[in-house]
């Protein structure tokens, strides 16, 4: 399950590389963006699984990035420097 989320986190980032040259948002928010985007699809799938209080307070989030408060922003962010750190990593082994 590590292996599939690490590969998951580095395909994210790969995609967001691939555009580095054309955007001037930083990285880390492209990723946050990105990860915020993949929580509101996975939570949107098991919604109907989890209690009306939990799906609740999911639903207020289920906005663009850019309209979360910041303290929520930064929830994306703690996952968007973890991928920076596994690429960092992954960057050292092969050299």
């Amino acid at each position: 399950m590590k292996c599939l989320k690490v590969c998951r986190l580095v395909s994210m980032a790969a995609v967001l590389f691939a555009g580095c040259a054309t955007s001037s948002e930083p990285l880390l928010e492209r990723i946050a963006r990105l990860e915020h985007e993949q929580w509101m699809a996975w939570s949107k799938d098991v919604a109907s699984e989890v209690n009306p209080e939990r799906r609740a307070r999911w639903q207020k989030y289920w906005v663009p990035y850019e309209d979360l408060p910041e303290d929520i922003k930064e929830l994306d962010r703690v996952w968007a420097r973890k991928v920076l750190a596994e690429l960092d990593k992954t960057h050292r082994s092969e050299r």
